[in-house]
């Protein structure tokens, strides 16, 4: 990737994380119960995101866990959170410095804004009970999102002129497709999970909009 095309990305994600950083729901976290799930969310994304398979062409595949962070503290905060997941492992080496911005737009902000769109649009548009959240919203949407998150880090990759050991291959697509279902029945699952023992943690569901009787 040239070096005005990795400016521009960063600047744009520079932008938008001060975006969130300035209009997070940081109240969503005034009790020790959800800043303890946060910051323990953090630290299981910066896990997750070290646990790669290579792939070859210096590239590699990981869980982003994005959608997981939209659905349990909303858009905002979930990229903030995974922006300090990209800035240690930037410090660790385990990111180029080039490369982050890409992956911070296509792999925490775009996933993380299009889960909570999906969830919003289901709860407008669907039967509010607990099992369209975790069937449609935890897992479908988590599938939707992630595909076209990954289709987007090919298209701005090819966009910005990425180069041949930077561009993603028709091998690390189809991985990463594949990759997206995983973490689609993942995020499904732990969504369950937390909407019955850790329903503080979930922001994106209420009880009385999906428990309410009709």
């Amino acid at each position: 990737m040239t070096t005005p095309a990795a400016i521009a990305l960063t600047v744009v994600y520079l932008v938008a994380l001060l975006w969130c950083l300035l209009t997070a729901p940081w109240r969503d976290l005034a009790s020790s119960t959800r800043q303890h799930g946060w910051m323990g969310l953090t630290v299981a994304l910066l896990l997750a995101w070290t646990m790669r398979a290579p792939i070859g062409n210096g590239m590699d595949l990981h869980l982003a866990g994005a959608s997981l962070a939209a659905l349990m503290f909303g858009a905002r905060l979930a990229a903030v959170s995974l922006a300090v997941v990209l800035a240690l492992l930037a410090f660790t080496g385990h990111i180029a410095l080039e490369g982050l911005a890409l992956q911070g737009i296509a792999y925490a902000l775009l996933p993380a804004l299009f889960t909570v769109a999906i969830q919003r649009l289901v709860q407008a548009r669907m039967a509010r009970n607990v099992f369209v959240y975790i069937f449609v919203s935890g897992f479908a949407g988590t599938l939707a999102a992630n595909v076209l998150a990954t289709l987007a880090y090919a298209g701005i990759a090819w966009l910005f002129g990425a180069s041949p050991q930077a561009a993603p291959s028709g091998d690390y697509l189809s991985y990463r497709l594949l990759l997206c279902w995983g973490e689609s029945m993942l995020t499904g699952m732990l969504a369950a999970i937390f909407v019955a023992y850790r329903p503080q943690w979930m922001t994106t569901f209420r009880d009385e909009v999906y428990l309410a009787r009709r």
